[in-house]
C-alpha cells in the first residue's frame, strides 16, 4: 500500500512539472512542434505509399521522383500551416475556410501519380485474373516522371499500365463474351479508382467533427481522383487514334460513349455524398 501512494505521488507530481514546463514555453515553439509532428506524420504516410509505388516501378529515375516528390510536399505544406497559424486572426483567413484545403490540395499531386495509379491499376490486374486465363501474373507498372492530369480532347501519356498475356477465357470470360469482357477490363482501372474516392468520402464524412484535418485530406483525395478519370474519359472525345492504352478510347472502339462514361464518374460519388448529408440530417430526428 505505501509503495502504490508513493507511485501514485510520483506520478501526480512528474503530471504538475508536465503543466509548469508547457506554460512556460513559448507561443511560438509550441505552434513549431504541432507543425513538425504534422511534417512527421505527412512524410510516414508518404514514405509508405512510396514504397508499393516503387515495388511497381521499374525506371530507377522513379526513385529521386519520388524523393524529391516527398520532400517538396512536406516543405511546402510545412510553410503553408506556419503561414496559416501566423495569421490565423486575419479577416482573409476567417471568412475563407477553404484555405484549410491547401495543405491537402498539395498532398493530391503526390497522391495522384502514386496511390490513384496503383488503384487503377490494380482494377485492370484483378479484372484479368477475373475474366481471362493468362500465360503469366499481370504485370504493372508505374510511371511517377509521367503527368498524370489527363487534358480533355488531347492525348496523353498515362502514370501507369498494366500488361497481360490472354490464353484464353475463365468461366466469367466466358460468360461475358469477348467484347464485354474487354469493355470489364478497361472500365476495370477507373471504377477502382472511383470506389475508392466513394471510400474516402464516406470516411470523410465519418471523422469530420472527431478528426477535421483528416477528413478534409480524404475528400481532397476523393476530388482530385474524381477530376482527373473525369478529365481522362473526356480526352478520349473525338481521339481518331486507335490508342488502345488508353482506357476510354479503348472503350469507345467497343461502342461506350466517353461522355457518359465522365459524367457516370462524376454523379456516383456525388449521389453518394448527398445521401450522406440526407442520413445526417434525419439522424437527429430519429433519436
Amino acid at each position: 500500500m505505501l509503495a502504490l501512494s508513493s507511485s501514485n505521488q510520483f506520478a501526480v507530481k512528474q503530471n504538475d512539472h508536465t503543466k509548469v514546463s508547457n506554460k512556460n514555453r513559448s507561443p511560438k515553439s509550441v505552434v513549431i512542434e504541432n507543425i513538425a509532428k504534422k511534417a512527421l506524420k505527412e512524410f510516414a504516410v508518404m514514405f509508405l505509399i512510396s514504397a508499393v509505388t516503387l515495388y511497381f516501378t521499374a525506371a530507377p529515375i522513379g526513385v529521386l521522383v519520388l524523393l524529391a516528390d516527398i520532400v517538396t510536399v512536406v516543405a511546402i505544406n510545412a510553410l503553408i500551416r506556419y503561414v496559416l497559424e501566423k495569421y490565423k486572426n486575419h479577416e482573409i483567413i476567417k471568412r475563407n475556410p477553404v484555405v484549410k484545403y491547401l495543405a491537402p490540395a498539395v498532398y493530391c499531386m503526390f497522391d495522384m501519380k502514386t496511390r490513384d495509379v496503383v488503384v487503377h491499376e490494380s482494377g485492370h490486374a484483378l479484372s484479368a485474373r477475373w475474366l481471362y486465363q493468362l500465360k503469366s501474373p499481370p504485370n504493372i507498372e508505374v510511371f511517377p516522371s509521367d503527368p498524370v492530369i489527363k487534358m480533355p480532347f488531347k492525348r496523353q501519356v498515362g502514370g501507369g499500365v498494366t500488361r497481360v498475356v490472354i490464353k484464353g477465357y475463365t468461366i466469367a470470360g466466358k460468360f461475358f463474351g469477348p467484347v464485354k469482357s474487354q469493355i470489364i477490363f478497361a472500365a476495370a482501372g477507373a471504377a477502382s479508382s472511383i470506389f475508392c474516392a466513394v471510400f474516402h468520402i464516406i470516411l470523410a464524412h465519418r471523422v469530420r467533427k472527431t478528426n477535421p484535418e483528416l477528413s478534409r485530406y480524404l475528400n481532397m483525395t476523393a476530388i482530385t481522383s474524381i477530376a482527373n478519370h473525369t478529365l481522362y474519359a473526356l480526352s478520349a472525345i473525338g481521339n481518331t487514334t486507335k490508342n488502345y492504352g488508353h482506357d476510354f478510347i479503348r472503350l469507345a472502339m467497343l461502342g461506350v460513349n466517353p461522355l457518359i462514361c465522365a459524367i457516370v464518374i462524376v454523379a456516383i460519388p456525388v449521389i453518394v455524398k448527398l445521401g450522406l448529408y440526407y442520413c445526417s440530417s434525419i439522424a437527429p430526428k430519429m433519436n
